[in-house]
């Protein structure tokens, strides 16, 4: 198989080759070379570029919008969180009210009214950043939902934050409890309280917007996108700090009975009961202990002890482990 002046054979002459110094591209073809242009090469790599955005089916001017520049909206967006304090791993939403001050309607979809989530936030396990919003007026469906809001109106949307996935779920089953708290555990163990940064970008457009034939918005690009953002403390989950504090205890009782500060009188099975007995006593007191301590840190009393996250937690336990087991064996003389 031979084309004049685009390819040749590894048979070829030395002085063929160097007549043919602008072919580059060396493709091996059974026993056989073809060398290609760099021309041909140029016109391969755009064809190959065209199949790919042609697979891709990108509508740049409909994602992204043309050339033009928008005219701003007068529209205020405020986020209001369900409770002052979420705890990490339970149930909680947030608030976007959204004012429209113009004097011209407005249209916002769901799928485009955005809200972001710190990674810590979602937990160690999660792949989730950001989720579309609930419109409370609207009826559910597969495609994008559209609701309008007209000149002095507001309208308040609802984001959903469940770090854990319970669809298909019944919430209220035992098995479903059990998941929740395996999974606050599992996702949470090494979160550290604070103060986290959430955002809601918000696509608004000034004419009705645009659905194919499968029910989805097409024309993004003349929408105008409207950003907030509010800090949002959130709490360490109690599951996580009583896991720490029975570790804590834990610890603290296998160090008592190494230095002798447990009295094991008898043979294996005083041991063995002293053991169990105890192991059991430390996890219920340091786990009821914390959860009394992180109550008391809410209220006015004169003292308080916060625990904040598992280190903390494991500490607490510690301590009381230590000053409490001997006050429990005097209380309950036959433990």
């Amino acid at each position: 198989m031979t084309e004049s002046g685009s390819q040749t054979f590894e048979n070829a002459s030395d002085d063929d080759h160097l007549e043919n110094e602008d072919y580059i591209g060396n493709i091996k073809d059974g026993g056989g070379s073809i060398e290609i242009p760099e021309e041909a090469l140029d016109v391969l790599n755009m064809l190959q570029k065209n199949k790919i955005l042609e697979s891709c089916s990108f509508d740049y001017e409909g994602e992204i919008g043309g050339d033009g520049i928008l005219d701003p909206p007068d529209v205020d967006i405020t986020l209001y969180p369900s409770r002052n304090i979420p705890v990490a791993g339970e149930l909680w939403s947030i608030s976007g009210e959204i004012f429209n001050r113009s004097t011209k309607p407005i249209w916002i979809v769901d799928r485009r009214t955005i809200l972001t989530l710190a990674p810590e936030m979602w937990g160690q396990t999660s792949q989730a950043g950001s989720m579309g919003a609930f419109f409370p007026t609207t009826k559910g469906r597969q495609e994008d939902e559209l609701v309008r809001v007209d000149p002095g109106a507001k309208y308040t949307v609802i984001w959903k934050v469940n770090t854990i996935d319970d669809r298909g779920r019944d919430p209220n089953s035992f098995k479903q409890v059990f998941r929740s708290i395996i999974c606050a555990i599992r996702d949470f163990t090494f979160f550290n309280p604070g103060e986290f940064l959430i955002s809601s970008t918000v696509h608004v457009w000034s004419t009705p917007p645009k659905y194919d034939e499968n029910g989805v918005v097409t024309n993004t690009g003349d929408s105008f996108p409207i950003s907030v953002t509010k800090n949002i403390i959130m709490e360490a989950s109690p599951w996580v700090l009583i896991l720490g504090a029975m570790t804590g205890g834990i610890l603290c009782f296998l160090l008592q009975l190494l230095y002798g500060l447990v009295n094991i009188d008898g043979g294996a099975w005083d041991l063995t009961k002293t053991i169990l007995v105890g192991l059991g006593s430390s996890t219920i007191l340091c786990g009821v202990g914390t959860v009394l301590i992180s109550r008391l840190a809410k209220t006015d009393f004169l003292l308080t002890v916060t625990v904040k996250d598992i280190w903390g937690a494991i500490a607490t336990g510690f301590i009381i482990q230590w000053f409490g087991y001997e006050a429990l064996t005097k209380l309950i003389p036959n433990i």
